[in-house]
């Protein structure tokens, strides 16, 4: 049984390591993140198995209504209506409790995003996250 759980353990680390050797986003990438449109969420970009016309896990807001990729469902499925579309967020795949406050800063990595009537989008890519400055809208 013992190394049956070291199997699990060292799948697990490899599975790990997968991760942290994928390309990091090009700068000016699409971050698709304004809520209340129809987009995928801000996961890193993969390309959806064949057949299908997303990938599985990922979620997008429809107006009001969040979504998500189901691969039994072939595409995608809603599974919350949020209050308004502004409370839908598709990066956090969930309705929030609060929408974001007008003209709004916060950082995503090191992008700087503003909230508008919509949702958050990105409206500059800063150096490094270090150099994301919401609470006065800027990068250093």
């Amino acid at each position: 049984m013992r190394w049956g759980s070291e199997l699990l353990l060292g799948l697990l680390l490899g599975a790990l390591a997968c991760e942290r050797e994928r390309p990091a986003p090009t700068e000016g990438a699409a971050r698709p993140l304004v809520l209340g449109t129809a987009t995928p969420s801000a996961r890193p970009a993969r390309t959806p198995p064949p057949g299908m016309p997303c990938v599985p896990g990922t979620h997008r807001c429809a107006g009001d209504k969040l979504e998500a990729c189901e691969a039994s469902a072939g595409g995608f499925v809603q599974v919350n209506v949020c209050q308004t579309a502004a409370h839908c967020n598709a990066k956090l795949g969930q309705c929030l409790v609060d929408p974001c406050i007008l003209g709004e800063h916060q950082c995503h990595g090191s992008d700087l995003e503003q909230c508008h009537a919509n949702g958050w989008t990105r409206v500059r890519q800063c150096d490094s996250p270090e150099a994301c400055d919401a609470e006065r809208g800027v990068c250093r």
